[in-house]
């Protein structure tokens, strides 16, 4: 059974009866049953759909095999409508899915499918949940991550309560109760930010949960004027202690406002951790937008990546290059924001660098808009944002690369999605 526009799709696949008819025999040209038509006493359903209208009617369509492996260009078909009408007011900033069904979204929202929820809601496969039971359930402010490890949820966003205890834009849910991680992460004054920090990334590994995002110190206690650790933008707590992970990653420290930069997204490599944002340089070292951590020290990526033409669209990055996304696959490591330069080629806005052979490649000619998400299943690459290739003036929000050309995820301009996608 399959899911389509609020309709069930039935796929029907039955013997063929000695004195079945076809199922052409007995529709008209939209799939309809033609009216006062003689039915036989069996029909041929094989390779065959039937859909039931609002109305009540079923049709009938082909079946291009609903066993079969999704084709390289996915047809609507394979969108799901199993989350009901969500109802939300607000907006999602991200989606994480744990084992098979249930899946954890965070954003800036108060409600999703008449349940109130406070920035971050749980779907269990047949409904949704807040995160905590009392009217203080969920964060105080926009969530913009979430972890998990075994039965602790990592949440992190710019928020300073989590079911009403204090925290600093971290929080760790462990199935009944919201706790504090340490002190958290902040930045001061000195950067004249118009928020007090923010946690844009979360990724755990052997129960070392690695955070990124807008900040200057890790663990620091309220009221108190000196970082308890000072860090710049990337840390990592052990469960019971934050530290710093080299000289982190800053942003460009030249003009007014200086720029404290940010961490968007963190990935795990086979040879150290990656991270994405806003930044400049780690100390005295330059890297632009990607770098990797070695364990002492964080390192470019070859040549690295630039931005030599800001456009219209860099608004949101202040015209600055910004990685948003990072994923790994083996000694692969792919990277999407806005840029449109990699290792000195030509690139729009999306770029894989090889750990292997030292250099960078690129995906044909990307996207001519910003790339939020990326996500690697086998050898596709989903990319979402408001996705336009060079050839394609159409808006894909989301672009699948099939190992030779990007392709757009359902039909164009009708059964796509209609806005910016910001997580894949």
């Amino acid at each position: 059974m399959t899911f389509i526009r609020g309709l069930f799709l039935l796929t029907f696949l039955v013997p063929t009866l000695l004195s079945a008819q076809s199922v052409e025999s007995i529709i008209d040209a939209d799939g309809y049953l033609i009216e006062d038509a003689l039915l036989p006493s069996g029909v041929e359903l094989e390779g065959w759909s039937m859909e039931i209208d609002p109305d009540g009617r079923p049709r009938f369509e082909p079946n291009s095999g609903a066993l079969a492996a999704p084709p390289l260009q996915a047809d609507d078909i394979y969108w799901s409508t199993e989350f009901g009408v969500a109802g939300i007011v607000g907006k999602i900033h991200t989606v994480t899915l744990v084992g098979c069904n249930e899946v954890y979204i965070g954003g800036e929202f108060r409600e999703i499918a008449g349940v109130p929820a406070r920035n971050i809601a749980r779907w269990d496969g047949s409904r949704w949940h807040s995160i905590g039971d009392s009217i203080s359930n969920g964060t105080s402010g926009v969530v913009y991550a979430i972890g998990v490890s075994g039965d602790d949820l990592y949440v992190g966003g710019r928020f300073d309560s989590a079911g009403g205890i204090f925290v600093n834009n971290i929080a760790r849910w462990d199935g009944s109760t919201w706790n504090r991680v340490g002190y958290g992460v902040d930045a001061w004054d000195e950067w004249n930010l118009g928020a007090p920090g923010s946690v844009y990334a979360i990724e755990i590994r052997r129960g070392d949960v690695y955070v990124g995002g807008r900040f200057d110190s890790l663990d620091t206690a309220p009221g108190t004027d000196v970082p308890q650790i000072f860090a710049r933008n990337i840390g990592r707590w052990d469960g019971e202690n934050w530290h710093a992970m080299g000289e982190g990653l800053i942003g460009d420290e030249a003009g007014q406002p200086t720029d404290l930069g940010a961490v968007y997204d963190i990935a795990f490599g086979f040879d150290g951790i990656y991270a994405g944002g806003r930044f400049v340089a780690s100390g005295e070292t330059t890297v632009r937008g990607v770098a990797r951590f070695n364990g002492a020290r964080w390192v470019a990526l070859g040549t690295g990546l630039t931005l030599e033409n800001p456009s219209p669209d860099t608004a949101s990055t202040g015209g600055k290059l910004t990685v948003y996304a990072v994923e790994t696959k083996g000694a692969d490591v792919y990277v999407g924001g806005r840029f449109d330069r990699a290792g000195g080629q030509d690139a729009g806005n999306i770029a894989l660098w090889s750990s292997t052979f030292g250099e960078w490649f690129l995906f044909d000619e990307g996207s001519r808009t910003i790339v939020y998400d990326l996500a690697v299943d086998g050898r596709r690459v989903y990319a979402s944002g408001n996705f336009v290739t060079e050839r394609d003036a159409e808006t894909r929000e989301v672009g699948v690369w099939d190992g030779a050309s990007w392709q757009s995820l359902g039909s164009i301009g009708e059964d796509g999605v209609d806005s910016t996608v910001v997580s894949v």
